[in-house]
């Protein structure tokens, strides 16, 4: 995969990050720090990408909401979600 002329290929970007998930398809270390970081990455977007453009009057509603919206998810169980409970 090259990123344009002169962009670096993966066997260029020795600091990508790299799924590390054995023969047994088990999650390793690695595999939650990248997922962990992942998360941190889209809370950030989504956060700036919504809530920055906003007047200061705004920012408090959007402050709740996301705030409520991002726990939800955090705390929802998967299970339940596949039965539709």
């Amino acid at each position: 995969m090259s990123f344009g002329e002169g962009g670096l290929s993966d066997s260029q970007n020795s600091g990508a990050v790299r799924s590390s998930a054995n023969s047994s398809g088990t999650k390793t270390a690695l595999d939650e720090v990248n997922e962990n970081l992942l998360k941190c990455i889209f809370v950030y977007s989504y956060v700036w990408g919504f809530g920055g453009h906003l007047s200061d009057s705004s920012r408090l509603n959007f402050d709740q909401y996301a705030r409520e919206a991002l726990y939800r998810c955090r705390t929802r169980d998967p299970a339940k979600d596949r039965l539709g409970v």
